[in-house]
């Protein structure tokens, strides 16, 4: 006989993991981007500038912008899409409440890292693309999220506990017998 699972997957963890999954894909977003029409200088005399400008230099995405810290953001990802698996195999709600905890530490983690990245631009890329700031918002969405499954006590599809009505007792005394 199997033991029924003590700890359900709630919706939070689904919406931690649906949110993983948008992390990974804002990867391959565009982060940084050349500022179009500008020299080194602000004009156009530096020849090097001028073939950059002319041939529109494509933005960078986090995979090609970073060594490590895209490495980072992709683990927290992983780590929050399997989330709901992880729980699910799980029996113990203290591997759940640890795992929830992990997580939102990390994502705290991830925010900084991000919002470093946001302020350290690569050489000649200036200009903060919609990816960057998307992720910035997703780690935050994250980290609410996993705050939330840490509150939420609703066990889906939970049997109602069967307690038995008792009457309250008068104010003199018990006039009532006590049930056997």
């Amino acid at each position: 006989m199997t033991r029924p699972a003590i700890r359900q997957i709630g919706r939070w963890e689904w919406v931690v993991a649906g949110l993983g999954v948008v992390l990974v894909g804002l990867l391959w977003a565009p982060w940084y981007g050349y500022p179009s029409g500008h020299g080194i200088d602000g004009t156009y005399s530096n020849h090097i500038s001028t073939v950059i400008s002319y041939y529109s230099v494509p933005d960078l995405t986090a995979w090609q912008a970073f060594s490590v810290t895209d490495i980072a953001i992709a683990i927290f990802a992983l780590a929050c899409v399997i989330e709901p698996f992880v729980l699910r195999g799980t029996r113990s709600p203290a591997v759940a409440l640890t795992w929830n905890v992990c997580i939102n530490y990390a994502a705290i983690g991830v925010i900084i890292w991000i919002t470093v990245q946001l302020f350290n631009t690569p050489a000649g890329y200036e200009d903060l693309q919609w990816g960057a700031w998307a992720s910035l918002g997703v780690a935050l969405a994250t980290l609410a999220a996993g705050w939330m499954s840490l509150t939420d006590e609703h066990v889906a599809r939970a049997p109602e506990p069967d307690v038995p009505l008792r009457p309250i007792p008068p104010v003199g005394g018990s006039e009532v017998p006590a049930p056997r």
